[in-house]
């Protein structure tokens, strides 16, 4: 088989004015920076796993959850718990998907929930697992903050054979500065343009020519799992 991996980024703009950029300590271009790349993480881990995101033409790919197969958790005892993570293991049995390398992704609320279940004879009934991480079902779990949760408040447990997500990446994110562009913040109706230049007026002072930061990163493309 063959795998064309198509080029897309993510790019964002931010104003600042000069006076920020010089007198501010710690440095703002240094925390902007990190902002920017924390920005970055953030959105390219919920446009991998959010089912909600799907292909759009030549511009993104879908998150590797679009399409996949799911269920409904039954409930939240330990007895259902496990019976529907036996249903999602017996999933892949059947679609005859190793899981030499299976991964699973949760929020850290979902960790949390499942590292403070208790047996009935009062024991910790998944040892293995803590909000920040750890094993369960023997297999690692990635917890992370962008994993959705959606209107009703529930969020995913989401099962993957990692061997089968593949990434190509430009290896790392890009800063560009220019002192020469014409910037316009703003919503439809305009009232967040002017609270925010009210605000930033408040905070760092009138006048100064702006400087106008891009940043750009190669989001992961597409790949099967079961969530």
């Amino acid at each position: 088989d063959t795998v064309t991996l198509a080029q897309n980024k993510i790019a964002t703009i931010e104003a600042k004015t000069e006076e920020l950029i010089r007198f501010s300590n710690p440095a703002a271009e240094a925390v902007v920076r990190q902002d920017m790349i924390d920005s970055i993480a953030a959105f390219t881990d919920q446009q991998f796993i959010d089912p909600s995101v799907a292909v759009n033409g030549t511009v993104s790919p879908a998150s590797i959850t679009n399409g996949a197969g799911s269920s409904s958790m039954t409930g939240t005892t330990v007895a259902l718990i496990m019976a529907d993570v036996a249903t999602l293991l017996n999933r892949f049995i059947a679609g005859n998907i190793s899981l030499k390398a299976g991964v699973w992704v949760m929020h850290p609320r979902t960790a949390l929930f499942l590292s403070q279940q208790r047996t009935a004879q009062d024991v910790f009934a998944f040892p293995g697992i803590t909000m920040n991480g750890g094993t369960f079902y023997g297999m690692p779990v990635i917890t992370s903050a962008n994993v959705p949760i959606d209107t009703g408040n529930d969020s995913y447990i989401t099962l993957m054979d990692a061997s089968e997500v593949f990434l190509a990446d430009d290896g790392g994110v890009t800063l560009d500065v220019s002192r020469e562009a014409s910037v316009v913040m703003t919503d439809v109706s305009g009232a967040k343009d002017r609270f925010d230049r009210r605000r930033q007026e408040e905070r760092i002072g009138h006048g100064g020519p702006s400087r106008l930061s891009i940043r750009t990163s190669m989001p992961p493309p597409g790949a099967h799992s079961i969530r």
